[in-house]
């Protein structure tokens, strides 16, 4: 069974081009840890500078398990370093990334 989840963060104004810039050749290796941790898709939205984040999640183990998991991996933390940089910081948002969670209100239901 999948679940989604939902996140989001504020950019620095000056940083946005920056990021998406980056994000056009994420690292091979933030893709396969994403897909090692059971993690199927994810997308970022970008609106001004509010970024979110919506992810689709299949993995065995508990999310929270998963995220810990990717961050632990050495070259995640230098992604995850580099992004920062981009980042306005936020008390509420993750330390690993800056992103905080957004709760799902409503979900279209499958056709009849």
């Amino acid at each position: 069974m999948s679940q989604r989840f939902a996140f989001q963060v504020e950019l620095l104004p000056n940083k946005v081009d920056d990021y998406v810039a980056l994000h056009r050749e994420v690292w091979p290796e933030v893709e396969r840890k994403f897909h090692e941790v059971g993690v199927r898709s994810l997308s970022l939205f970008l609106q001004g500078t509010t970024l979110f984040m919506v992810m689709e999640y299949v993995g065995s183990q508990p999310f929270a398990a998963a995220l810990a998991e990717y961050a632990a991996d050495p070259k995640i933390q230098e992604w995850e370093a580099v992004n920062r940089t981009f980042k306005r910081p936020t008390a509420e948002g993750s330390a690993a990334t800056g992103f905080t969670s957004m709760q799902e209100i409503y979900r279209l239901p499958p056709p009849n």
